[in-house]
């Protein structure tokens, strides 16, 4: 068995050193390292068997690194070591699952070395477990399995279907429903494709097998469609959620595990916003995969090294096409990528937690063009955007009293948007934060309105200020009978419940035009600005007060 390793980490070097002392005589591989960045990289370079982090750094935060651990390596063992002050956040982290045991400062030696040990125990037993999900066979069964095909008409491919709810649905199943579920899954590919091997466990909540297909995305959506209809437990279901990696064995593919790999990255290429159930392998996502990584750790030091900044899409009026307001657009400029867009990286600062401190960087960043703008003889109102982890987890309102007060801001004169997905998350928080943030004067923009779940009864129930009609249903107004009925419905609702209006996306005059007749408040897109630079947007509104004087 191999020599178990354990990662320490700290701000402070001299914990550090202290620790690894006490660690010494069990013999253990020690890593340590001085940020939640920094341990990433190391957890990211080789196998880790338990993470002892301290509560409070710098950056990333112990519980944001211990979060993002059991996401990524889910049979880690997670240990956190925290002052008795933190001890009601730890707590917290606990309940989220990202700590299984704390330990205390001051601690005790034979503690520590006690905890650790017995993590590394657990860790290694779930190793050992990973295989039985299913109660499937191995992934060496398949390997042998594939270096022994003959040729055969048609493409063989490796399928990697991962279970998206595994913690939801099969955490508190028996060995013997789950071997039921799993007979079942068997079944149901023999009686959907041409099923070439066993299946398998890869790994823990992914499943792998081989087809023989001669039309893959016709095989591939039969095989989707199926294994969405639930799974039966006695009298009960329990529906699945899959995803699917495919990879074809190419002719001259001699290694076995090189077959499994690439439908491995295959899966790996999707991440949590995916709207794709199935993604085919490519010769180029190898590279991509390894870009996306390398973005992900540039990610955190990027807000260090001042690599963001904000461009301003102009609202206007719905009566006079003047300036009213602006959204601000984050931007990402990578010294070497250039230009990153927000699609990409909002995406991976959600996962890794950065998105907390981008969160805030942009809610002060809009705050202070804000206040430049009205000492400037220019108030409009500025708009940030409010993800939905930073909505849920972070302190958004007492960071934005802090920015009004420091900023000295009509309250007024600020806006969140925030998008539906983070209201229906949980309702009743959302009702309590919303309704503090409108206390303090600042405005409440519901974003993206339309594309989300949330129903007339909910929506009516949320105190928001402005209503923002999603560009989906913009797009071909002027064009279409049914654009132009749900613009007029969802217009009068806004009107019903006295939100101000903003449509998103106008690119043509007959889009403009119809926004105005049916009393949109306010008007962006295209049509009349792009994004701009802080300095483009005070020429625009400079222009516009020129002209008004004359």
């Amino acid at each position: 068995m191999e020599t178990p390793r354990v990662l320490l980490v700290d701000d402070q070097n001299s914990i550090l050193s202290a620790l690894k002392r006490v660690l010494r005589p069990d013999g253990y591989e020690v890593f340590t390292a001085a940020s939640g960045e920094e341990a990433l990289s190391v957890m990211a370079a080789q196998p880790i068997d338990v993470v002892l982090s301290d509560y409070n750094m710098p950056g990333i935060t112990g519980v944001d690194l211990l979060l993002q651990i059991a996401r990524e390596y889910p049979r880690v063992g997670r240990l956190m070591l925290s002052g008795q002050a933190d001890l009601s956040q730890v707590i917290d982290a606990m309940n989220q699952g990202a700590v299984s045991r704390f330990l205390t400062k001051p601690w005790s030696n034979d503690v520590v070395r006690a905890t650790i040990r017995d993590a590394i125990e657990k860790s290694r037993r779930d190793e050992e477990e990973a295989d039985t999900l299913l109660c499937l066979p191995t992934k060496e069964l398949l390997i042998n399995q594939i270096a022994n095909f003959a040729p055969a008409e048609g493409t063989r491919y490796v399928v990697a279907a991962e279970i998206v709810n595994v913690t939801q649905s099969l955490s508190l199943l028996s060995v013997k429903e789950l071997r039921r579920i799993g007979n079942d899954l068997v079944a149901r590919l023999k009686s959907l494709v041409r099923l070439e091997t066993s299946a398998v466990s890869l790994e823990r909540a992914i499943v792998g097998f081989v087809i023989l297909s001669t039309d893959i995305d016709k095989d591939a959506a039969a095989l989707v469609a199926r294994l969405r209809e639930p799974f039966g437990i006695g009298s009960g279901r329990v529906p699945l959620k899959f995803r699917f990696g495919v990879a074809p064995i190419e002719h001259e593919e001699s290694d076995a595990h090189t077959s499994v790999r690439k439908a491995l990255l295959a899966l790996a290429a999707m991440n949590e916003a995916d709207s794709r159930q199935v993604s085919m392998y490519t010769r180029g996502l190898t590279a991509n995969l390894h870009l996306k990584y390398t973005l992900e750790q540039d990610l955190h030091r990027a807000l260090k090294r001042h690599e963001f900044h904000c461009e301003y899409q102009p609202q206007v009026s719905g009566v006079d096409f003047r300036v009213r307001g602006a959204e601000a657009l984050i931007r990402w400029k990578h010294p070497i990528h250039g230009l990153i867009s927000p699609l990409e990286f909002i995406d991976m600062a959600e996962r890794s937690g950065v998105i907390h401190d981008l969160g805030a960087w942009v809610i002060e960043t809009g705050a202070a063009e804000c206040r430049a703008l009205a000492d400037a003889g220019m108030p409009i109102r500025i708009a940030v955007n409010v993800s939905p982890r930073q909505f849920l987890e972070s302190d958004l309102v007492g960071d934005l009293r802090r920015v009004v007060d420091a900023h000295r801001l009509q309250p007024h004169q600020f806006e969140i948007e925030i998008t539906e997905s983070s209201v229906m998350h949980d309702i009743e928080l959302a009702k309590r934060v919303l309704s503090e943030v409108r206390e303090m004067g600042v405005h409440v923009a519901l974003d993206d309105f339309g594309t989300g779940y949330s129903s007339l009864a909910q929506l009516a129930q949320m105190p928001l200020d402005v209503l923002k009609i999603d560009r989906s249903f913009i797009r071909f107004l002027g064009e279409d009978a049914t654009s132009l009925t749900l613009f007029k419905y969802i217009t009068g609702l806004a009107r019903e419940l006295n939100l101000e209006i903003v449509a998103e996306g106008v690119e043509t005059l007959a889009q403009a035009e119809i926004c105005r007749e049916y009393g949109c408040d306010l008007l962006q897109g295209y049509y009349f600005h792009k994004p701009l630079s802080r300095d483009a947007l005070y020429e625009v509104i400079c222009g516009e007060h020129s002209a008004g004087r004359h």
